[in-house]
């Protein structure tokens, strides 16, 4: 080979050292002809991370959903809130306190002493 064909071998081989950064991982591709298993297990991570974005962007739209739900509950319970705070509803807020007393309180208990007959 001329002088001038392998310096620009050299060239091509040095340009085709390509650092792709994908999900924070760095890819180094190597020089094609080189190796080109090295370039296939590159294609099937790229493939593994293409298919991970698009499993955590379906999770990210689920947890949006599941978001948004709970901010639909938030603002229903804080409606009902503020109407159970206005003087119409001032005799089912007493009932509800009753009911809450109640269910807070301890039961009684009974303590049985003495021996028992078999």
């Amino acid at each position: 080979m001329h002088e001038n064909q392998m310096g620009g071998l050299n060239i091509v081989r040095f340009c085709c050292l390509i650092v792709v950064n994908l999900c924070g991982c760095c890819l180094v591709v190597g020089v094609l002809g080189e190796s080109l298993s090295l370039l296939r297990w590159h294609v099937s991570r790229l493939r593994f991370h293409v298919g991970l974005g698009r499993e955590l962007q379906a999770r990210w739209q689920r947890l949006h959903v599941k978001l948004h739900k709970v901010q639909q509950k938030s603002k229903l319970l804080k409606r009902n809130f503020r109407t159970l705070n206005t003087k119409s509803s001032q005799p089912l807020m007493n009932h509800l306190q009753k009911k809450a007393r109640k269910s807070t309180s301890k039961p009684e208990t009974k303590v049985v002493t003495g021996a028992y007959e078999t």
